[in-house]
């Protein structure tokens, strides 16, 4: 008996991974010394992984982060006020940026 032949899983052709930002806003106001300012990121394949990704906004990194479950958020805080509003999200295998 042939496995291969009897396989009827679908296999992925083409990218591996790939990512979007559509959005980010961070909470400048509620940022309160020690705590930081939240910050809310929204896409598409926004997932955590055995790696979490690198996560920066404005050039500040993201720590602290959760992933909603459908894949459509990421949030977390930042230590001080982001420097611009340029979002980058790199998985290692996947890369996605957002603003200047």
């Amino acid at each position: 008996m042939d496995k291969q032949r009897n396989d009827t899983r679908r296999h992925k052709h083409g990218p591996t991974g790939w990512l979007r930002l559509d959005q980010c806003s961070v909470d400048s106001k509620s940022g309160e010394k020690g705590r930081g300012y939240p910050v809310t990121i929204e896409g598409v394949n926004l997932r955590g992984a055995i790696s979490p990704p690198a996560v920066t906004v404005g050039g500040r990194r993201v720590h602290n982060l959760e992933f909603a479950p459908d894949g459509r958020t990421i949030r977390g805080v930042v230590d001080e006020p982001p420097e611009s509003e340029h979002v980058v999200v790199d998985y290692g295998f996947a890369r996605a940026e957002l603003g200047t």
